[in-house]
């Protein structure tokens, strides 16, 4: 598998919560402002989260200014497409989501890849569309993209609103050079850009976008590549994991709130089961903990060894909410076997046998008598002590759930089998 650094060195571990991290998920990371001369970068350089790798784009010695903003833009724009990185077939630029995605073929030369289009083949779409013969017929300076769809729908890619005036477009079924035509296009956009529809297309269905121009006498430059959901955006599904991985806990690993289910609510709770595993096994009694809700998840504070991606109002789950409020079934006070499983101890984790927390439709927050919604979005962690062998005031979290409570009339979510649908 080819690392997510792309030629930049990857660098082991997690950032500090104080050292200075840009966010790129994917290609969408062309967003990036360039580096602020005046801010105080860490000796190492400057850092950026690419996926789930943190890549070092350049070194700066300790006593050295920081990244220029034109070195940072152009560190940032050959990792990003700007350079050869995504120039074959075999080495494509990785896109997540929808939106607009730029590129830059300047620096690209024609790579005659044709997803085993051939002229034999009755001018299949992939090889002579467009008026012309020999070079004329190919992507001239083309660049190489996958993309794998989100959800299930109808799909479009283009090239509208590009700098280049005449564009070529191919897509391709598959990921790298044994990908084969799906469909292209030369000029069925508005003046000379390039459009392909997708329809039918699945969840996890994966596509190999080779995106350049007309002809080898052609302007080349900017351009965008968008990527368009008919209907709108992909639907949200109701359980979604973020803020992960969370920190270590001292057995060297992480709880995760991965195994929870929501399912149909019943008379006396919402239909969402906690489960949590990977936890500490538990040497004593101190490795007990609670589960902790918000109505936001944006949350990134550093307690003790884990952080807090809950907003910053939130509720807890515990002995002393449900012994004030009159109502034990907002306590969910466990702890981890020695499976690492989260075991509830206080009776309210029946539909698990005594594992997790069913959550109920009461919620925790004051004033007293709010209830979980048909359409309410929560989010929820697991708070945990996190001490090895002897008692310790050092704590963790889990990542975090985000749910999203069915709509009036949307009914329950679907898949996952009995006891619903799990987090995505």
């Amino acid at each position: 598998m080819q690392p997510e650094c792309r030629g930049f060195r990857q660098i082991e571990g997690k950032p500090r919560p104080d050292e200075p991290i840009f966010l790129a998920p994917g290609i969408g990371a062309h967003r990036i402002r360039a580096p602020d001369p005046t801010h105080p970068f860490t000796d190492s350089g400057l850092k950026i989260l690419i996926g789930s790798s943190m890549c070092l784009l350049a070194a700066t010695a300790a006593n050295a200014s920081p990244l220029a903003p034109q070195e940072g833009t152009a560190a940032l724009g050959g990792l990003l497409g700007g350079g050869l990185s995504n120039d074959d077939c075999s080495s494509p630029t990785t896109l997540e989501g929808l939106g607009s995605f730029e590129w830059n073929n300047e620096s690209a030369t024609t790579s005659g890849f044709n997803g085993g289009s051939t002229p034999e083949a009755g001018g299949a779409p992939c090889y002579a569309f467009g008026a012309g013969t020999g070079s004329s017929q190919a992507i001239a300076y083309d660049q190489f993209f996958v993309w794998t769809a989100p959800c299930d729908g109808n799909f479009v890619i283009d090239t509208f609103d590009s700098s280049i005036v005449d564009t070529k477009l191919n897509v391709h079924r598959g990921t790298d050079c044994s990908a084969t035509c799906v469909e292209g296009d030369d000029d069925d956009g508005p003046g000379l850009l390039s459009v392909v529809p997708l329809p039918a297309t699945q969840a996890g269905d994966s596509y190999l976008i080779q995106v350049g121009v007309f002809a080898a006498n052609s302007t080349t430059g900017n351009g965008l590549l968008n990527i368009l959901r008919l209907g709108g955006p992909c639907p949200t599904p109701p359980l979604t994991i973020l803020c992960d991985p969370a920190n270590d806990h001292f057995g060297g690993t992480y709880v995760d709130l991965s195994p929870s289910t929501l399912g149909p609510p019943n008379f006396a709770t919402s239909g969402l089961h906690l489960a949590a595993t990977g936890g500490p096994i538990a040497l004593h009694p101190e490795t007990w903990g609670y589960f902790i809700t918000s109505l936001e998840g944006t949350g990134n504070t550093l307690i003790n060894r884990g952080i807090l991606c809950l907003g910053a109002s939130f509720a807890r789950y515990n002995h002393q909410v449900a012994t004030l409020r009159g109502l034990p079934q907002l306590n969910s006070v466990g702890r981890f076997d020695t499976n690492g499983e989260f075991q509830n101890f206080v009776g309210t984790g029946g539909s698990a046998g005594g594992f997790g927390f069913d959550v109920p439709f009461e919620m925790p927050f004051m004033p007293n008598g709010q209830t979980i919604l048909p359409g309410d979005t929560l989010f929820f962690q697991l708070w945990y002590r996190d001490v090895e062998s002897v008692p310790g005031d050092s704590s963790n979290f889990s990542n975090m759930l985000r749910v999203s409570f069915p709509p009036p009339g949307g009914g329950g979510p679907g898949g996952g089998g009995p006891g619903g649908g799990g987090p995505e």
